[in-house]
């Protein structure tokens, strides 16, 4: 039996987002790493190791569910939902509040009502989309019975 379409789209989308946060997360560790060492400003810290427990969090969590789709495992029906969720959070996280070396910054401003509206609309079709995603990932008949004969 072939991989149900469902699947093979959260596997894309996992994998993007691995792909995509790999490189910015070694490089956010790594050139603030001085922020962990240094005590001087115990409210950015707070933003930074949350902000990092929480991007790191969901990275591992993606490659543990993209692992466990590819190969199917006992429960990668719920690590799928899980990750998704995941990428969902990060990415209106990243979209209203962007963090830039542990400081939190003010969130994006668009010049003029076209702007503004554009933006809600992206994300309303975006939030959506993570909808119908994860609802036919986890509530497809075809993607229930492809994990069950895979167990």
């Amino acid at each position: 039996m072939k991989r149900p379409l469902c699947i093979l789209i959260v596997i894309i989308i996992l994998a993007w987002f691995i792909l995509s946060c790999l490189f910015p997360l070694m490089f956010w560790t790594a050139f603030s790493f001085h922020l962990l060492t240094s005590p001087q400003h115990p409210d950015v810290m707070i933003f930074f190791y949350l902000g990092y427990l929480l991007r790191g969090g969901i990275f591992v969590l993606a490659i543990w569910a993209l692992i466990a789709i590819i190969k199917p495992r006992k429960h990668a029906r719920l690590l799928g939902a899980m990750a998704l969720l995941g990428v969902f959070v990060m990415t209106v996280i990243s979209q209203s509040l962007p963090i830039t070396n542990g400081v939190v910054v003010a969130p994006v401003e668009y010049s003029n009502d076209a702007q503004r509206g554009g933006a809600l609309i992206a994300q309303m079709i975006l939030i959506l989309w993570y909808w119908i995603i994860g609802l036919r990932f986890i509530f497809s008949k075809r993607a229930k019975n492809w994990f069950a004969q895979h167990k």
